[in-house]
């Protein structure tokens, strides 16, 4: 009733997803597509029969030093070994009619939650308002939750600036989660010890938004693997996370943490060496060192990249990773824009190397990021401009799969053909929540959940006591003091490893 008719288009799917859908909209699968869908099991099981063969070989033959992955996906390319590209069908299907962002990007759809936008003003602000007729409000699991009546999300682009509307009262919450606000400029704050704000640390379970260092593959130079791994090396990853980061951070593995199943436990990320940063930089032909310590190749080339990011604040962490490089002979020249430009930057693909950071998504998603489809092209999120046939094929299977042990597996091979390829860097995973509240935000005994966000995030379990807000803000007109509340709690319920609340 809001979107509109749908209409019939026609589209390829790989076979397996077209007879799946035929199904699903109980249509008669012709007989020609399940006889090449058959066809093509019998030849992706002779293909993976005949490259487990591969690998067993290739390991009698592993020298010192060498990776078993890396040989045998070498091998796989130079024999130019491809799996079975899966046959694509064309069916009918619905689909919303062909101006359908246009019409509808900025309108204000129904919906069944518990809020709704009431007014935006764009760049600026989002009013959400409650739905006091919404249909669960008396259910036992949402009971007591959502009960504010607006929720004002305001847009400010600057940190320290928001900051300081937090310190005043004009927002009722900020995320602390940088060790450099929560050890420095929040450990010692006028309004937490009168009373009027509390710190809060929690730690969660679920799945995390992880940082990365995404090499642009289209440089003629990171376009080779022996110099994106002698980089790789070259940062000293957990040296950032012990000095400049508290420790506070932990170390990420792979590309998607804490997605349970689809992780794969069997990877670790490259850590810290210079002997084989320089024996790789040594490898792409930068054998010389010049008056400045970095290092040269036979055309008098430096071993030099511009470095992209976005925050002010992380200024810090790349000095600490530019240092550390250059005793490798690698120069990192530091490039500082605001995060919108930072994004188009990307977007466009005219960084060289770019620090970033990609939200949790509940299962890994990678077509967006790897498949070459979205290589060499302006407006995605390839940013490495990856483009190898077999990663794609296999991503594209993953993204056609409708059975979970299936997507799984592959998730599982996706994650290893990236740390074999080397499109960017994992760096590290934040496993906790850390903010300051003013105490008129009230929030149930126990605070927060294995999933929680902040305090004030989309479970809604928090209320606002407005009458204590206004005796607050009395309070700190006239300086007074409010004794007897904890200024800071730390919950580890859900720290790996700990079992018990401190």
């Amino acid at each position: 009733h809001f979107f509109g008719n749908f209409r019939l288009v026609k589209k390829k799917y790989g076979v397996s997803t077209a007879i799946s859908y035929l199904k699903r909209d109980k249509k008669e699968v012709p007989e020609e597509f399940t006889s090449l869908k058959a066809e093509f099991d019998v030849k992706m099981k002779a293909h993976n029969e005949r490259v487990e063969k591969l690998k067993k070989e290739l390991a009698g033959t592993l020298k010192e030093g060498e990776e078993l992955d890396e040989l045998l996906t070498a091998y796989l390319q130079k024999n130019k070994i491809i799996g079975p590209e899966e046959p694509r069908k064309e069916i009918e299907v619905e689909d919303v009619e062909a101006s359908w962002v246009k019409n509808y990007n900025w309108k204000v759809k129904p919906r069944t939650g518990p809020y709704n936008i009431y007014s935006f003003i764009k760049g600026k602000e989002v009013v959400m308002k409650r739905n006091d007729n919404w249909w669960a409000k008396d259910k036992k699991y949402f009971k007591h939750r959502y009960n504010v009546d607006y929720i004002n999300y305001r847009v400010l682009r600057d940190q320290p600036i928001a900051f300081e509307h937090f310190l005043k009262g004009e927002l009722d919450q900020f995320l602390l989660v940088q060790p450099n606000y929560w050890h420095s400029k929040a450990k010692y704050l006028k309004q937490v010890d009168k009373g009027y704000m509390q710190k809060i640390w929690l730690y969660t379970d679920s799945p995390t938004s992880c940082y990365w260092v995404s090499y642009n593959m289209d440089h003629k130079v990171l376009s080779k693997k022996d110099v994106r791994l002698g980089i790789t090396y070259a940062m000293n990853i957990e040296g950032l996370i012990d000095t400049v980061l508290h420790g506070d951070y932990v170390r990420a593995e792979t590309f998607n943490e804490g997605q349970g199943s689809y992780t794969n436990k069997r990877i670790r990320a490259r850590r810290f060496d210079l002997d084989k940063a320089i024996s790789y930089f040594v490898k792409a032909g930068y054998n010389k060192i010049g008056d400045d310590g970095i290092r040269l190749n036979n055309k008098g080339e430096k071993l030099s990249f511009k470095f992209l990011y976005a925050h002010p604040s992380h200024t810090v962490r790349l000095i600490f990773l530019k240092n550390e490089a250059k005793k490798a002979g690698l120069e990192l020249t530091l490039v500082n824009y605001d995060s919108v430009a930072v994004f188009k930057n990307m977007a466009d693909k005219k960084h060289e190397l770019a620090w970033h950071g990609w939200a949790a998504q509940p299962r890994p998603s990678y077509w967006g990021q790897y498949h070459k489809e979205n290589a060499h092209k302006k407006k995605n999120n390839n940013l490495s401009n990856l483009a190898d046939e077999k990663l794609s094929k296999t991503i594209i299977r993953y993204r056609d799969a409708l059975n979970s042990e299936l997507r799984i597996k592959l998730a599982h091979e996706i994650e290893q053909s990236l740390y074999d390829l080397v499109p960017a860097i994992p760096l590290y995973k934040i496993p906790y929540v850390r903010q300051g509240l003013w105490r008129w935000v009230k929030y149930p005994q126990g605070i927060g959940v294995k999933s929680t966000e902040y305090v004030m995030d989309n479970y809604g379990l928090f209320w606002i006591d407005e009458k204590l807000k206004i005796e607050i803000l009395d309070k700190k007109a006239k300086g007074e003091t409010i004794y007897g509340i904890k200024p800071i709690i730390i919950d580890q319920r859900y720290r790996s490893g700990t079992k018990e609340s401190k």
